[in-house]
């Protein structure tokens, strides 16, 4: 599926593209001015928070990275220590010979592990690269076919209104 942005294209709406502004866009048709302007300054909104809020929301990322950290350690803690004591007791081993061999077998697991995944890499990727674009294609049709369906009045307003947003963000950042 593939569109053309340019605006030369005078092409008009096929069925299948009046079907996807349908479900895409019913509450964006209905909206009044003063709707689209509070939709609108919502995204705006988040963008300047996060710029705001920059240093905070990366010092809270990672403390949850390090109290995820923490406690997957105290899992395999767990897991490690109960199959040390099981191989104790079935084997009849000490605490060290216990250790050694959880510690060979782990190793031999993490290199099949990393050598299967290294087999399967270039396949995922391929595969989330279609996916990827898929999606983008599939947004941007939506997106177009929303645009083409407004009226004269509402793409001006509209650009006005992202216009002053942008010309918002890039002020603040040059203060």
């Amino acid at each position: 599926m593939t569109i053309s942005l340019n605006n030369k294209s005078k092409s008009k709406l096929t069925n299948k593209d009046q079907a996807t502004i349908g479900k895409t866009s019913d509450a964006k048709k209905i909206e009044t001015d003063t709707e689209m302007l509070i939709r609108i300054s919502k995204k705006f909104a988040i963008i300047f928070v996060v710029i705001l809020m920059f240093d905070s929301i990366l010092d809270l990322l990672a403390a949850l990275l390090d109290l995820m950290t923490g406690l997957l350690h105290l899992v395999i803690e767990f897991f490690e220590y109960s199959f040390e004591v099981l191989l104790e007791h079935i084997f009849n081993t000490h605490h060290h010979e216990s250790e050694v061999i959880l510690a060979n077998v782990t190793i031999l697991l993490i290199i099949f592990i990393f050598i299967k995944f290294c087999l399967k890499l270039p396949e995922l990727l391929m595969i989330i690269k279609l996916k990827i674009q898929s999606a983008c294609l599939e947004y941007r049709h939506q997106q177009a076919c929303h645009w083409q369906s407004l009226t004269l009045e509402r793409k001006i307003k509209t650009s006005a209104v992202y216009s002053l947003g942008v010309f918002s963000v890039l002020f603040f950042l040059t203060l």
